[in-house]
């Protein structure tokens, strides 16, 4: 847990101080993603009047930011990276604001938050510091810098966290494959600038021009660059979406029809998020792909009759637990397994990393001296994920999952 929580520290931590007042796991997991995601709506709020957009347009921002896959991808699974998004978007306002005090603190906690904040904050003040000459940008961004520097060097003390990984290491996308990445994640958005730009060239021009409008193009190739060049390629390419939505809001927000122009997008997001990631999911352009969109939970999130049936079968593999079995319990299952009275925690019980099989627990099993494994898992495995390891008995099936008995 503490190896997890040195990633960026404060949003396991306040996870763990909910749980120790609630004391039930998922219920603070649940109140704890609720929080996040209003405190990512505040954020964009602030965020969005302290940059000039009229207070009659925020919600139509916010919900036009809210509803796009990629912001929706990082709320579902990216808690920690949504802590230090709205911090930076809070510590941004606050520097536009003047108020450098608070906006050095704020982006310290943002650093805490998620070190890419530093990746995230440095690209939205790049084009003050280097372009207008805005000696004050330095403020937010030494902040981020201490609050990183204090992730990544407890890391690296505590951990033996070796540095150049973050720049020779990636996951799922490779950075040859980033291109293609790129294009395939905002293809979605990319008719609606083209669209903006041919039907009216003469404003288009116009805002381009803007000086507020340069500073989100700066932050979005800033980002987009960063993506290249540090771990976690795919993961930095999504917090391009912000000041992208935001570029492509402020386009149309110089357009007489404006109101309607954005009820319209944000049915579209709301289309394109239900609609786009399952197609290329179920189709990817690389293998690697699915993996890192919200589809990629399906292998693992069932239907309410499927999670029900998953606990089921895991208080049957409790009646079946002694010391010399274990229970393997995929990673996606784990809060099945939890709500069936499963201790998670406990010697004989392993639970799978992401993007791990199952063969490799039936081995470690077998090293720490256990003779026989039970696996809850799909007696057809859906798209994209992974099947039951082969050689296991069937001791009892619930709709599409099964109790499996393995010998080690």
């Amino acid at each position: 847990m503490w190896d997890y929580a040195s990633d960026a520290p404060l949003y396991p931590i306040f996870l763990y101080l909910l749980y120790r007042a609630i004391g039930n796991v998922l219920i603070a997991i649940k109140i704890g993603y609720v929080l996040v995601s209003g405190f990512f709506t505040f954020s964009t709020a602030y965020w969005t009047i302290k940059y000039g957009v009229k207070e009659d347009h925020v919600l139509r921002f916010v919900a036009f930011t809210y509803t796009f896959f990629v912001i929706l991808r990082i709320l579902w699974d990216l808690h920690r990276n949504v802590v230090g998004i709205s911090l930076s978007l809070l510590a941004l306002a606050f520097y536009k604001e003047g108020k450098d005090v608070n906006a050095f603190i704020l982006s310290i906690l943002a650093g805490l938050g998620h070190p890419y904040s530093a990746i995230f904050i440095g690209a939205g003040i790049l084009y003050e510091l280097l372009v207008m000459r805005k000696m004050r940008a330095v403020i937010p961004a030494s902040g981020v810098l201490i609050g990183a520097s204090i992730v990544i060097l407890t890391k690296m003390i505590l951990w033996n966290f070796p540095m150049m990984e973050i720049f020779e290491s990636y996951w799922y996308v490779s950075r040859a494959e980033l291109p293609l990445y790129i294009l395939w994640l905002y293809a979605p958005v990319i008719p609606i600038i083209l669209m903006i730009l041919h039907k009216r060239p003469e404003i288009s021009r116009t805002l381009i021009l803007n000086t507020e409008n340069r500073k989100l193009l700066t932050w979005i190739f800033a980002i987009l660059t960063a993506a290249f060049v540090f771990e976690f390629t795919y993961r930095i390419a999504f917090l391009a979406a912000y000041p992208l939505l935001a570029f492509i809001f402020m386009l149309i927000n110089g357009l007489h029809d404006r109101r309607r122009i954005y009820k319209l997008l944000i049915l579209y997001n709301i289309t394109i998020s239900a609609i786009y990631p399952a197609i290329f999911y179920i189709y990817p352009i690389r293998d690697s792909f699915r993996k890192t969109v919200p589809p990629a939970l399906v292998g693992g999130n069932g239907f309410p009759w499927q999670l029900e049936a998953a606990k089921q079968l895991f208080r049957k593999a409790l009646e079946y637990l002694d010391e010399s079995s274990a229970i393997i319990v995929h990673h996606a299952e784990a809060s099945c397994a939890y709500a069936a009275g499963v201790p998670l925690n406990s010697h004989n019980v392993l639970v799978t990393h992401p993007d791990d099989d199952f063969e490799r627990y039936l081995n470690l099993a077998k090293q720490r001296g256990f003779h026989v494994a039970y696996i809850v898992w799909y007696i057809t495995a859906p798209v994209g994920s992974i099947e039951a390891p082969p050689g296991g008995f069937i001791i009892e099936s619930v709709y599409d999952l099964a109790l499996y008995k393995y010998t080690v």
